[in-house]
């Protein structure tokens, strides 16, 4: 099977693995905000990766694929990051208002008078331009985890750098078939270089993966009509993914095992029946990202004592109707934005 023939079309299942991965990532956070420890995959690999990894690389990789297809299509850079904004800030500025008005004051120990008179307060509010600020005054000072209200946002900047980097890679022509190969040489000898320098700065190393797998995931696209997917290859690179953090080179080893594997998983099987990619709840998986965080706080702070798995449970619940309710809402900001563009 031939990744261009199975991912030309829309019947896949990209969305609702992007799904699982959102609730992954609920799974991950449930550890360390209860007070429970790590996740069983970070024991397991003895902090080499987690739930949450691998699903930030399911969003990484599938973004580089797809929006690399986005920029070919829009061609221009206004087009281009009018879309993708368009993708990311509706939502994330209704969730960053409502942390900061609703959620922030009735959480906070602070009086409602100290709160809005704490400037702290409205600089939180610089994470709708992803400029990052992890706390609001008085909330979750006594969380079992830190203080931060939304731990999820740090992959934001990170992804939109990732869109300026596919719009430069296009702009400069990288992504003709004859170019694109010489880039990957490069790529890898910067990321080994910088995995090695940045190896005591671990928040900078954990950004590296990432954006390489969204690489990856533009180079995949570009010569999708000369990748063959397997399913024997898809266990055999799972096999040494699992030699490789024995060997503790995971990250080196999931640079090649995981866009195969996601590619395999998430393009060669198609839906029949029921278009599962019209689903809301799927369909809502960046929405559920983005509340889950101070879902899951907030509901520690509700009861000190709870138990990892309900925190996973109730959060997952929670977040999904949430998330639903946001991305109706960004579809009708959308529609609006765009119905006044075409005016």
């Amino acid at each position: 099977m031939i990744l261009k023939e199975c991912s030309d079309g829309k019947d896949n299942i990209v969305s609702l693995i992007k799904f699982i991965a959102a609730v992954m990532v609920i799974f991950n956070h449930s550890f360390p905000i209860t007070g429970s420890g790590s996740d069983y995959i970070s024991v397991a690999s003895g902090g080499q990766t987690t739930f949450g990894g691998i699903a930030v690389a399911i969003f990484f990789f599938y973004g580089g694929f797809l929006i690399m297809r986005s920029m070919e299509h829009k061609k221009t850079a206004a087009s281009f990051f009018k879309a993708r904004s368009l993708r990311i800030f509706p939502q994330l500025i209704i969730v960053i208002i409502l942390s900061v008005f609703v959620l922030g004051a009735i959480i906070s120990d602070c009086s409602l008078v100290e709160y809005f008179s704490n400037l702290n307060t409205y600089k939180y509010l610089l994470n709708c331009v992803m400029i990052p600020i992890h706390s609001l005054p008085g909330v979750f000072l006594n969380s079992k985890y830190n203080s931060t209200v939304n731990g999820s946002l740090w992959t934001l900047p990170v992804e939109f750098l990732c869109y300026v980097f596919c719009y430069l890679f296009y702009r400069f022509r990288l992504n003709n078939r004859k170019y694109a190969v010489w880039t990957v040489p490069f790529i890898v000898i910067a990321y080994l270089i910088l995995w090695k320098i940045l190896s005591g700065i671990l928040i900078l190393r954990a950004v590296l993966t990432p954006a390489m797998l969204f690489y990856t995931g533009m180079i995949y696209y570009i010569y999708r009509d000369k990748i063959k997917l397997y399913w024997y290859i898809s266990v055999i690179l799972l096999c040494a993914l699992i030699v490789g953090i024995y060997f503790n080179i995971y990250y080196l080893i999931a640079l090649v095992a995981l866009p195969y594997i996601f590619s395999y998983l998430g393009f060669s099987y198609k839906i029949s029946k029921i278009d599962i990619n019209k689903n809301l709840l799927v369909k809502s998986s960046y929405g559920i990202y983005l509340v889950a965080f101070p879902i899951q706080q907030t509901l520690c702070v509700m009861n000190s004592n709870m138990s990892q798995m309900t925190n996973f449970l109730l959060a997952t619940v929670v977040s999904g109707v949430l998330g639903c309710v946001l991305t109706l809402l960004d579809k009708r900001i959308n529609a609006f934005i765009n119905k006044g563009s075409a005016k």
